[in-house]
């Protein structure tokens, strides 16, 4: 009976996680038919939107963060530019498109030391270490991983995880 009763526990959690996954896929969406000018806003709704598909859906995360990217770089919004490099760099790297993901990282990399953004910097030098341990260049992914983790610790972002 507990085994049983386990078992259901364990199916509704994940009925209530991929839900919940949908509903803010949704709730973004909404947000986006709401959007009727080219500014910042839909930048960031666009990258939100890829951000949630770019595991499930990568192909479909492709189309919003193109979206997203063109319309950063129309308005020079480098921290919507960084934040669809950096998601670019995911979704290749997801995809097994390590070169790609490797030059998109390196443009998200680059735009983040310009804004002092250290947690972004972070973050993307943890997918740059992903992508390096998925090639098989572990001693790179370390260092990559110690760059991530300094820049945490100076945004002050102990015991983060991405």
């Amino acid at each position: 009976m507990k085994k049983l009763f386990f078992i259901f526990i364990f199916l509704i959690s994940g009925f209530v996680f991929c839900h919940s996954q949908g509903s803010k896929f949704d709730s973004l969406m909404g947000v986006l038919t709401t959007i009727k000018t080219d500014d910042t806003n839909k930048v960031n709704t666009l990258n939100a939107i890829a951000k949630e598909l770019r595991s499930n859906q990568p192909d479909k995360a492709l189309i919003f963060v193109n979206q997203a990217q063109a319309l950063a770089e129309q308005l020079d919004f480098k921290r919507g530019m960084a934040l669809a490099y950096n998601t670019l760099s995911i979704v290749y790297r997801n995809k097994g498109a390590f070169d790609k993901a490797t030059a998109f990282n390196s443009k998200a990399i680059k735009v983040y030391e310009v804004l002092g953004n250290k947690s972004g910097l972070g973050s993307s030098y943890n997918t740059l270490g992903l992508i390096q341990k998925n090639q098989g260049f572990y001693l790179k992914a370390i260092d990559s991983y110690i760059k991530s983790s300094l820049c945490f610790q100076e945004a002050n972002m102990y015991g983060f995880y991405l």
